[in-house]
């Protein structure tokens, strides 16, 4: 017997909560499969006859005409009266909701969602590492439960409450990314309505610097005291039965602390420090993943792991603290933990035959900054020691927001590029500049204008036994490079196919 889901909101409740009227009110069997807001500040999906669609200016309801005229569905167009007013609306199929000015109806339908939530909610925030520990938290939960996360990357705030206002209210755990890049919109703004019952910080770097005022003014460690002051405020949506969950090894840890304890009593520490509540004694990469061996409170677990890095075993001891928070035991967590293979673009191997000419690709083309850069590298030289590669080549493209100091930032990666004797380095950008130009010769590839480019010249010099780890913001779209890559490899193995 299949399972009725309830309404996900009732045209009444609208009206309560969105302070507005129906122009064309739906029927009973009316039932809306969740809420999109069309937001100027990112690529919307399309709009749907079977969502609430909410739309705020004239270009968004011309391109809703285009892709719903004439369509049934259990959806709604949410507009503001003055927008409707000076619009003829007779081409639209689905039921019309006209909003009062002023209206916030983002926020307001996530004030209503969270009164109704009886789940437990999880809020991640850090500069590097939040996609994969929100991902691998959000699996591990799944066990036991429903689970709703944030649709792909998008975690503003505007997203963060579009899905909570679009989820079962009798899912059991809300797993929330809350990232930090619009102006004026601070995360104490949204954790006051998401009031989390978890707050896993998971890493502190230089990220996001131009949300820092005077940035030109300060120096690293101040950048990094800033970036902790904004992500920090996710913190203020703890209550006192809430727990804070933090990275012990990241810089600042301590004030970290300091800031979760004046919200909570509850504080989990992960990482290697030795005062770590939850203390990794060993990582070591294997060819198939890693192994990591950590202790919790008196109790030492060791696991294999199918994702690459020693930084994962941070990741994974922040899911495992969420998990032990919601009463997990070991043994419905760990076959998750280990299991689990991690997320396209974040460090994940690819081994593919180019030109007859067996190579890995360590695919890290998600985003970048640059804690997660230097990661990056250390985890291609471990990779490369453990699969018996014999050539490293890192392809780099520029770290974005990382403020006025940015030429040095990169320039100074080639102290990382020596340390971990990467042996070949392709760049592509106007800061990467600065570091092929700090490289010794011999360790300079190509720098590029275009990903094309680069794909051209690293093609024809790829050899048996290479790895390559690809990486750049994720504006740059190095996720073409390593699409060009497999591209190259199919064609090979298309190729074969028909001799």
């Amino acid at each position: 017997m299949s399972e009725i889901l309830p309404v996900l909101w009732t045209p009444d409740e609208l009206i309560r909560i969105l302070q507005g009227v129906w122009l064309v009110r739906p029927g009973n069997s009316w039932k809306p499969l969740g809420l999109r807001a069309m937001l100027p500040e990112r690529r919307n999906p399309p709009y749907s006859p079977n969502y609430i669609n909410i739309i705020f200016n004239q270009r968004q309801l011309d391109k809703a005409r285009e892709q719903l005229s004439g369509r049934n569905g259990g959806g709604a167009l949410v507009l503001n009266a003055s927008l409707a007013s000076a619009t003829d609306l007779s081409w639209s199929k689905v039921p019309i909701f006209l909003l009062p000015p002023q209206s916030l109806p983002i926020a307001n339908l996530a004030v209503a969602a969270r009164a109704r939530f009886s789940g437990r909610i999880v809020a991640v925030v850090g500069s590097v590492g939040k996609t994969t520990t929100r991902r691998l938290i959000s699996s591990i939960l799944e066990a036991k439960g429903r689970v709703a996360t944030n649709i792909g990357n998008w975690n503003f705030q505007p997203h963060v409450f579009e899905q909570l206002s679009s989820i079962d209210p009798n899912t059991d755990y809300y797993v929330a990314e809350l990232g930090l890049g619009q102006k004026n919109v601070s995360i104490a703004s949204t954790v006051q309505i998401l009031r989390p019952h978890v707050v896993v910080f998971t890493h502190l770097g230089v990220s996001h610097v131009d949300m820092i005022s005077h940035s030109e003014d300060l120096d690293n460690s101040e950048v990094l005291a800033q970036v902790l002051a904004l992500k920090g405020q996710a913190f203020t949506g703890l209550n006192r039965f809430g727990t804070a969950i933090i990275n012990a090894d990241m810089p600042l840890a301590a004030e970290a602390i300091k800031m979760a304890r004046r919200h909570t009593p509850n504080v989990i520490t992960y990482g290697e420090a030795t005062n770590a509540s939850c203390q990794i004694l060993s990582y070591e990469s294997t060819p198939d993943g890693g192994n990591v061996a950590f202790l919790d409170g008196k109790q030492r677990v060791e696991t294999p792991l199918r994702m690459r890095g020693k930084a994962i075993s941070q990741n994974v001891l922040a899911a495992w603290s969420v998990a032990k928070f919601f009463h997990f035991k070991p043994d419905e967590i760990l076959p998750e933990m280990s299991n689990w293979d991690g997320i396209k673009g974040r460090s994940k191997l690819l081994k593919l035959e180019i030109e007859g000419a067996q190579v890995s690709i360590l695919d890290d083309s998600f985003n970048a900054t640059p804690l997660s850069v230097v990661t990056c590298l250390s985890t291609i030289a471990e990779t490369a020691r453990t699969t018996g590669a014999t050539r490293t080549i890192a392809v780099l493209g520029d770290i974005l927001h990382v403020g006025p100091d940015s030429d040095r930032i990169h320039a100074d990666l080639a102290g990382n590029i020596i340390s971990n004797n990467i042996d070949l380095v392709f760049t592509r950008g106007d800061h990467m500049l600065n570091l092929h130009n700090a490289l010794p010769e011999n360790k300079r590839g190509a720098h590029c204008s275009t990903n094309d480019e680069l794909v051209q010249r690293i093609l024809p010099i790829l050899r048996n036994g290479d790895i390559l780890a690809v990486k750049a913001s994720t504006p740059l779209r190095f996720r073409e490079i390593v699409a060009s890559f497999q591209e190259a490899a199919k064609l090979r193995l298309n190729i074969a196919d028909t001799l």
